[in-house]
């Protein structure tokens, strides 16, 4: 089942959408400040698993994002990586991966990012009970913002309005054949996962010119966005993952295809369109 919108015929007004953007940039270079204060520096390990680690830094900048927002948008849901869902009195949702990347934050490797998006659901009070955890369907991705602040690069996807870097407009890459092509994946954190990721790779690793495991999916989804690689595919990764990349490449000419992979992740091609095709034939069960 394809990633949907729910509300798509919504008509958005010029002047939210400018108040919108302004916040998400906001509160992801808040979250920049925090993330750059502890980079290299004693960030405490808060969870370790065998294959991730949670840190303070995490958190920390996790609260710069939340309250930045609340004080243009107090009313809103908000579904965050570290505090899960927290039920609005309005059609908003931010959805916040406050720093995605963090095993390379924690080994001093400087790709990783913020990730703020803003998207339009249609109420329904029914799943403000579900336990906090993610919602099966965002709504309409109306906001993206990446923000890697080690290289202070921005990343800005507005729905009808294109996408920016530093202010500067993007575009996805014109690869026609992905013999071209630079394709991002990531063996994942399960077991199951990076089972079938290796065999992805290894159906991949022949036909295109480079694969590579950079470690941090929205800023990824940004680097396919502005043609820097020609796509990414990943299994099992979370709504907040995504949801402002997939603003950002969908604004660049970029396709986004996301796939349920169980209650709470998502397997996903981000791709120019030029070698979607390909993408699509080799990994069918990716696009059904």
């Amino acid at each position: 089942m394809a990633y949907q919108a729910v509300c798509s015929s919504e008509r958005l007004d010029p002047d939210d959408l400018a108040q919108m953007r302004q916040a998400a940039v906001q509160a992801a270079q808040a979250a920049g400040r925090v993330l750059m204060g502890c980079f290299r520096r004693s960030s405490p390990a808060e969870t370790v698993e065998p294959h991730d680690v949670k840190l303070e830094a995490d958190r920390l900048s996790e609260d710069a994002v939340v309250s930045t927002l609340a004080r243009s948008f107090p009313e809103d849901a908000v579904l965050a990586e570290e505090r899960g869902f927290q039920p609005g009195r309005s059609d908003r949702v931010w959805v916040i991966d406050p720093l995605d990347g963090s095993v390379n934050f924690c080994h001093g490797i400087p790709h990783f990012a913020v990730s703020v998006a803003c998207y339009r659901r249609v109420r329904d009070r029914s799943k403000d009970s579900e336990g906090g955890g993610p919602l099966s369907s965002l709504g309409v991705p109306v906001v993206g913002v990446v923000y890697a602040p080690f290289f202070d690069e921005l990343f800005v996807g507005v729905k009808g309005r294109g996408a920016t870097c530093n202010d500067l407009p993007i575009a996805v890459g014109q690869e026609k054949s992905v013999s071209e092509a630079v394709i991002g994946f990531s063996l994942g954190s399960r077991e199951e996962t990076m089972s079938r990721m290796c065999a992805v790779s290894a159906s991949l690793v022949r036909d295109v010119r480079k694969m590579r495991i950079f470690g941090s999916t929205a800023l990824d989804m940004a680097h396919v966005a502005c043609g820097r690689m020609s796509a990414l595919v990943q299994g099992r990764v979370r709504s907040w993952d995504v949801a402002a990349g997939r603003v950002i490449l969908e604004e660049s000419g970029g396709v986004f295809h996301a796939r349920s992979a169980g209650p709470e992740g998502w397997e996903i091609i981000a791709s120019a369109p030029g070698i979607y095709p390909y993408l699509k034939e080799r990994f069918p069960r990716l696009t059904d």
